[in-house]
């Protein structure tokens, strides 16, 4: 006698069912054990969609995270920052939008800006506009005035009791 060919592990429905008409009893629990192959592809489809997402997010938790570790000193300009807006979440915003506009680095300077009145260029860890400097006061001259952490987080301070988050995009991060 022959023996009976079993299912193929994609699902093939015909051989099982030939197996069963024989009267094969091998073949009764082989079909409900063995899943088929688009069930299994979509299994391996999520299972792999979600450890990308999970390395994702993993990721972007510990690369862009700002703060300080422990064990740290806290950047002037967070301190600065928190002396000016206090620590709650005024404070915690302005945090924010130093790193994004910074990476707290209290000598950024951006040459590119245009700002109203013709002139040129945002500077400091909060990246305050030219626009804002005193009447006779130079680009230049600004630019290093908002160079000190604690000017730059006064008149930004200033500037949010003016017109709110709208000069940082009207975002905290």
């Amino acid at each position: 006698m022959r023996p009976a060919r079993r299912a193929r592990p994609d699902g093939n429905a015909t051989v099982t069912r030939a197996l069963r008409s024989r009267g094969d009893s091998a073949a009764a629990g082989l079909s409900a054990n063995v899943p088929d192959a688009p069930a299994r592809r979509s299994r391996r489809t999520a299972t792999l969609f979600a450890l990308a997402l999970l390395v994702v997010v993993l990721v972007a938790l510990v690369v862009e995270t700002p703060g300080v570790r422990a064990g740290e000193r806290e950047p002037a300009v967070v301190s600065a920052i928190r002396a000016e807006f206090g620590t709650g979440w005024l404070g915690g915003c302005f945090v924010g939008i130093a790193w994004r506009e910074s990476r707290y680095n209290p000598r950024a300077a951006n040459w590119t800006d245009r700002h109203a009145d013709g002139s040129r260029g945002s500077f400091g860890a909060l990246q305050i506009g030219a626009l804002w400097r005193r009447r006779g006061e130079s680009v230049p001259a600004f630019a290093r005035r908002m160079f000190d952490p604690a000017a730059n987080a006064r008149l930004a301070h200033r500037i949010y009791r003016r017109y709110g988050l709208a000069p940082w995009g009207s975002s905290c991060s």
